[in-house]
């Protein structure tokens, strides 16, 4: 009987102290990105580069999916030869939790943010832009910390100024993908 208390304890303690909890958190990722641009000039597929992202959210108390909202800065870059293009911005995402195992959630979110993409030779203006995020995080039991990995897609379309000089019809169509390691901390 007492081993039984003992284990629904532990249970207990691990469901309340895994990523779900309830709380305000800060977290930052860290990962590679990868760039495909297409124009009616040319397409460009863009060598995998670095991704960095820090966020501040917090866990809204809703049983079983766990809703999430962040406010969140992202820095994704890439680059072909000597040309690097740099995409930045701000983002507000929220996300659903999808409970499978106390201390694994996978999720998958979307956000709108404001972005700006610039090249060695140009840049676009800020613009509002989509994006979809899926991933698992992992809680570390009894702590106030989890990990994981995300996926993210961007899809994007800038106009640059310089190149409507010469095409007036020009537009840079983008697709950013990312994959990310994450931490998180509750608190």
């Amino acid at each position: 009987m007492n081993k039984k208390v003992l284990f629904a304890s532990i249970l207990g303690l691990a469901l309340l102290s895994s990523v779900d909890a309830n709380a305000m958190y800060i977290g930052a990722g860290v990962g590679v990105s990868k760039n495909e641009l297409k124009d009616n000039i040319e397409n460009q597929k863009f060598s995998t580069n670095g991704a960095y992202t820090v966020s501040v959210g917090y866990s809204l108390p809703i049983m079983f999916v766990k809703p999430r909202v962040e406010l969140e800065y992202s820095d994704l870059l890439s680059s072909e030869d000597n040309d690097d293009v740099k995409t930045r911005g701000v983002a507000l995402n929220a996300f659903v939790n999808i409970p499978v195992l106390p201390v694994v959630t996978p999720y998958v979110g979307v956000g709108v943010g404001y972005f700006r993409q610039e090249m060695e030779s140009d840049k676009s203006d800020w613009k509002v832009l989509p994006q979809y995020m899926a991933g698992v995080d992992i809680a570390i039991p009894f702590s106030p910390f989890a990990f994981g990995a995300e996926y993210r897609l961007i899809d994007t379309s800038f106009e640059y100024d310089s190149r409507k000089l010469y095409t007036p019809d020009a537009s840079l169509d983008s697709k950013i993908q990312a994959i990310l390691v994450k931490a998180r901390v509750n608190f």
